[in-house]
């Protein structure tokens, strides 16, 4: 039973393996179809046509394993959030900051610099909540630094943009809402 299922299944598989055939019209076009016709030419496929696809290795190297001397290890922090010349809106200058690193270990120290200065204490992941920030144009970076490395990874500056309400505007609803409440 099993080896007639097995013919079976090997004869409709040659049968449905059909020609392919070419030919070319009076004005030059390349036709193919997998009817045959007057002047129409059988091509043979390229069977052992593979698609392939490799992939470059990318195995991070161990935390105990040494960099051989003269190769540099390929590190990139972004700011990931929020985006350069991005404008937040807070009235109490709270937003967060959200870093990536590629290729830094796990143990990293990272450190966020607001305008050239440092912001807060150092911190073991890439997520900072800035709050009490002044209104206006600030410069972001954050950096990272390899546990047991004198190595320094830093993100590009980007501009931020903060906006606050103001009290120099008592017409403004925030103000006239919290004068009425008091």
């Amino acid at each position: 039973m099993r080896n007639g299922l097995f013919l079976c299944l090997l004869l409709l598989s040659w049968s449905t393996m059909a020609a392919v055939y070419k030919w070319i019209d009076k004005d030059g076009n390349v036709h193919y179809s997998d009817k045959p016709r007057p002047g129409a030419v059988e091509v043979k496929p390229n069977v052992t046509t593979l698609n392939e696809m490799s992939w470059p290795s990318n195995k991070p190297k161990a935390q105990n394993e040494a960099i051989p001397q003269g190769e540099t290890l390929a590190a990139q922090v972004t700011i990931v959030s929020p985006q350069d010349q991005q404008t937040i809106r807070d009235n109490n200058g709270r937003f967060e900051v959200t870093a990536v690193a590629q290729g830094v270990s796990k143990k990293s120290i990272w450190r966020l610099f607001i305008n050239g200065n440092p912001y807060g204490n150092e911190q073991t992941s890439g997520r900072f909540q800035v709050d009490g920030l002044d209104r206006g144009e600030h410069k972001l970076k954050v950096v990272v630094n390899p546990q047991g490395s004198d190595a320094a990874y830093s993100s590009d500056e980007i501009t931020i943009y903060l906006h606050r309400h103001s009290k120099n505007f008592p017409s403004s609803p925030l103000i006239r809402k919290k004068a009425s409440q008091q």
